[in-house]
């Protein structure tokens, strides 16, 4: 018995600090595109990480910059839900959907998206963050 709650705890506690990875990412991702910033936003990725989106892949630190500087204003807001969150070896794979809420107050729009979130030096960073809308309602 005693091994069969230590199998249980080892799961559990992946679970919670693929949560916590997760959750972090969002507040990082979420501050930067509050600043309107497209610098601060392809620093939550890793110098390698990669966006997929209808709009295309992109890869690296200048191309997510240009990518962001083509719509983001400050005062935009991302709101993130969770869907799901786990460690799969040493990255954390989370999903779940997203909201996004123009400053100007044109039409939110609404998708769903998959982060994987790897270590770059001390920090989690986004390695791949693929998006894709809600089908209009």
């Amino acid at each position: 018995m005693i091994g069969a709650g230590l199998m249980l705890c080892g799961p559990a506690h992946a679970a919670d600090d693929a949560a916590a990875i997760c959750n972090a990412a969002i507040s990082a991702y979420g501050a930067a595109g509050a600043s309107g910033d497209p610098g601060k936003m392809a620093a939550v990725f890793a110098p390698d990480g990669e966006l997929v989106s209808p709009y295309g892949f992109l890869a690296g630190h200048d191309a997510l910059v240009k990518f962001y500087a083509s719509f983001m204003k400050p005062g935009d807001k991302d709101v993130f839900t969770v869907a799901s969150a786990r460690m799969i070896g040493d990255v954390a794979l989370c999903t779940g959907g997203i909201t996004f809420k123009p400053a100007s107050g044109a039409r939110e729009s609404k998708g769903f998206w998959t982060r994987v979130l790897g270590k770059v030096d001390d920090d989690w960073k986004l390695l791949n963050l693929t998006y894709a809308p809600a089908a209009p309602q």
